[in-house]
């Protein structure tokens, strides 16, 4: 894969600046351990995040530089593999993503609190459920892309499932978590519900492009649409998707430094 191959196309460029932005993301991340009670948890979870990220990046990156190798714009069983494993774990980073949200949240009392609303716990328990559908929709869906054409349209049918499933659980969990704020822990660190309320609307313009990509999916993975990563226009992709993302991690390593422990 020479380096000539890897700019021949500008989301090829893309994938690269994901790679260095997540690689000193992850070492932003350990240096933040040296900072002793200070946020242990979301730091593993950034670190998962991270993980998931450069991992899934680094193969679309290779998928996407095979195509153009390739000559003809093709993509071999090896670079359909490549492309399908890369969108998992790119999709199932999302949770992990989601979840440093609920620590920054007020969590739930393990014993029942006499002021705790029926609600609450209903929403925090189904947001649990619906993220755990979400990323076995997404592994499940990507998979049957690799398959004949219908079994393939059965895949993205499933993908655009998954798509809905993440927004939803996000959402859950934020009314979880203003609900236990003015239930039970009203002295919840402010610090910590502001890094949620502004990372809230870069997570929002990520979960639609999320669903549009996922919606504009069929049987063939080649087929141009102006939100494909592989075959479309770059631009969406940048803007909508990693821009955001890289947002949210910046805001979410903040709070690991920043923040206090939890009360």
């Amino acid at each position: 894969m020479t380096s000539s191959a890897i700019f021949k196309d500008k989301i090829h460029a893309v994938f690269v600046a994901e790679i260095v932005f997540y690689s000193l993301a992850f070492l932003a991340t350990l240096a933040s351990f040296a900072r002793r009670g200070k946020m242990t948890s979301i730091k593993l979870y950034l670190l998962l995040l991270i993980s998931l990220k450069l991992a899934g990046t680094s193969l679309s990156l290779r998928a996407a530089v095979e195509i153009v190798n390739s000559g003809d714009g093709t993509m071999s069983n090896g670079t359909t593999v490549l492309f399908i494993v890369g969108g998992v774990l790119t999709s199932v980073a999302s949770a992990p993503l989601i979840h440093c949200t609920r620590i920054l949240l007020p969590p739930l009392p393990k014993k029942r609190h006499p002021k705790q609303a029926h609600l609450e716990r209903f929403l925090a328990n189904l947001s649990r459920l619906t993220l755990i559908a979400a990323i076995a929709t997404s592994a499940a869906g990507y998979g049957q892309l690799s398959g004949s054409t219908s079994t393939a349209e059965e895949g993205a049918k499933i993908v655009q499932a998954s798509s809905i499933l993440f927004p939803a659980g996000y959402l859950m969990l934020l009314a979880a978590g203003s609900l236990a704020y003015k239930t039970t822990h009203s002295d919840w660190p402010l610090i910590k519900l502001y890094g949620v309320a502004v990372a809230f609307p870069f997570f929002i313009l990520r979960f639609i492009y999320i669903i549009i990509s996922a919606f504009s999916l069929t049987g063939n993975l080649l087929e141009y649409h102006k939100f494909s990563v592989l075959n479309g226009d770059w631009r969406p992709y940048l803007g909508m998707f990693v821009v955001m993302d890289f947002c949210i991690v910046i805001i979410y390593l903040v709070m690991a430094y920043t923040a206090p422990p939890s009360p």
